[in-house]
């Protein structure tokens, strides 16, 4: 327990120091091209703390509307097992109402985790699930949205997996489709609707995405296809006088699904999304309380609710919040029918000119506990 203060406690020194230096660079009102740069730190009990530094041209376009398009440079090493580099290039609005997505990211984990195909209780902590992922990818998306938010895009996505596995593994016991490693060109079809008022601290609205996605032969190693859905509804529960003032009480909820045939590698059981993937069940990303890719299959369901608390604006445009959160997944390809996995918790926000927005979280689950700092909300 006294281990888990002092991480709890370095994770929020850093936090905060995170959070002064980046609101000195955007303190100001910004239009037009710009550039800004700041160091980042983050952390949550899979990868330790990490530490990093990102570097933004952004063109603001006039203050009223979004950003017009990004180029970002993230790099990013953890304490206990990874680095995480990015490269991309973002613009929603870069022709109208089309928009181009480009990213390069490398990904390097010394102990990420395998823990099989069944969901019994496992121990985070035993090595015996742990293997060394070393992931390049890259990527290119394009979409259009109308007036309604109805969008449509595709895209298509690189991907070579390297493994080093200890003899005495679950990986290596398992031996699953690419466990030694693959290459894939993964293409995404993607619909849906975005009628989301704020996309970093959303109050109101649904946002839904519909996908298919497949691995091309020949020059993805296996051959597989799949369909899924993502959701997310945002429904205010306190109506105020004034009509301009957004509800401080707001009630979150994300359902996801996927499922996935052929001969898919274990790198994708261990994945879920559509136009955007994370790594999923378990972490940072999915479900909180559970490591990192707890739950594997080619079929997947995850539930995140959270009832979001902010309060009234502090040092001009500091806003303080509260979370309390159910997670729930299942893992739908198995054999033998099991129930859900729940973790619950509950977390801070802090939020800045509706442009930054940071969450700590504390989830527990019937195999430990976690703790998270990142730099945006779950969903």
């Amino acid at each position: 327990m006294h281990t888990k203060v002092k991480k709890v406690a370095c994770f929020t020194f850093f936090f905060f120091a995170f959070l002064f230096l980046s609101s000195l660079a955007i303190a100001e009102e910004r239009e037009g091209i710009d550039w800004i740069a700041f160091p980042t730190f983050e952390g949550n009990s899979d990868a330790g703390f990490t530490y990093g530094a990102q570097a933004s041209i952004i063109d603001y376009g006039r203050l009223e509307d979004a950003f017009i398009w990004e180029l970002r440079a993230n790099v990013s090493n953890s304490t206990l097992n990874r680095q995480h580099h990015k490269l991309f290039f973002d613009a929603p609005k870069l022709f109208d109402r089309s928009g181009l997505f480009l990213q390069f990211e490398f990904l390097k984990i010394e102990d990420a985790n395998w823990f099989g195909l069944s969901e019994i209780s496992r121990s985070p902590q035993d090595t015996f699930f742990n293997f060394a992922l070393t992931e390049p990818s890259l990527e290119i998306f394009v979409s259009q949205q109308n007036k309604e938010g109805v969008f449509w895009g595709g895209g298509l996505k690189a991907r070579l997996a390297f493994t080093d596995l200890p003899q005495r593994s679950q990986l290596n016991e398992d031996k699953p489709l690419g466990y030694d490693g693959d290459r894939a060109m993964v293409a995404v079809l993607s619909a849906g609707l975005n009628h989301v008022d704020n996309p970093f601290t959303p109050r109101s609205g649904v946002y839904f995405e519909s996908y298919l996605k497949a691995s091309l032969a020949p020059i993805s190693t296996f051959t597989w296809a799949g369909f899924g859905f993502n959701t997310a509804l945002y429904f205010p529960l306190w109506a105020l006088k004034d009509p301009e003032t957004l509800s401080p009480l707001v009630f979150a909820q994300r359902f996801m699904f996927e499922s996935l045939h052929g001969d898919v590698p274990f790198s994708e059981l261990m994945r879920i999304g559509g136009s955007r993937t994370f790594r999923a069940l378990g972490g940072v990303f999915s479900q909180r309380g559970f490591a990192e890719n707890r739950f594997a299959g080619s079929s997947k369901f995850l539930s995140n609710s959270e009832l979001r608390a902010y309060f009234p604006p502090l040092f001009g445009d500091l806003a303080l919040g509260l979370v309390g959160f159910v997670d729930l997944s299942k893992t739908l390809s198995l054999p033998d029918p099991s129930p859900f996995n729940p973790s619950y918790g509950g977390g801070l926000t802090v939020a800045w000119k509706d442009a930054f927005l940071f969450r700590m979280d504390y989830g527990l689950s019937a195999e430990g506990s976690e703790f998270y700092v990142e730099g945006k909300h779950l969903f």
